[in-house]
């Protein structure tokens, strides 16, 4: 994610502009030349689209949407994300019977709301979801000859 030219620019043309000056001016200096112009926009989009699957535990469902919610809430007072708004759009990720397992016991209703308490809570419930078996794939050749021709001269 890091344009790495634009960081090495601002070392070697304008790093002695900021000799000086406050740390804060010259690492938004840094964060504007080294992130691409609608970063937060777009981990906000990737929080927000993506989807546990079948496959992911919870846990490393979890862990990836926490990354990117503390790598746009770097620095922020307040925060940009939330960890209500955080544990609102991993639900609509979550595998419908977790999503279900969330609405049914309101886990996003609680006040106050505590992430902590709340993916804790969801991690429960996939504990005990029964193991799902892996998805059966429809082959395309079937082996019955249905699609064969036969001629006979």
């Amino acid at each position: 994610m890091i344009k790495e030219t634009n960081l090495l620019l601002i070392y070697s043309n304008e790093a002695k502009n900021y000799i000086g000056k406050t740390w804060k001016e010259f690492k938004e200096a840094l964060v504007q030349a080294a992130l691409p112009l609608r970063w937060c926009f777009e981990l906000k989009a990737k929080i927000r689209l993506m989807k546990m699957g079948d496959l992911k535990t919870f846990t490393s469902f979890k862990t990836r949407s926490r990354t990117l919610q503390r790598m746009i809430n770097f620095d922020c007072d307040p925060p940009e994300v939330s960890d209500e708004d955080l544990a609102q759009w991993i639900t609509l990720g979550l595998t419908t019977e977790l999503h279900a397992d969330v609405v049914r016991f309101e886990l996003l209703e609680a006040t106050p709301f505590d992430y902590a308490c709340f993916a804790k809570r969801v991690r429960g419930f996939a504990t005990v979801l029964p193991a799902r078996p892996p998805p059966r794939r429809n082959p395309t050749n079937t082996g019955t000859g249905e699609n064969c021709e036969i001629s006979i001269d």
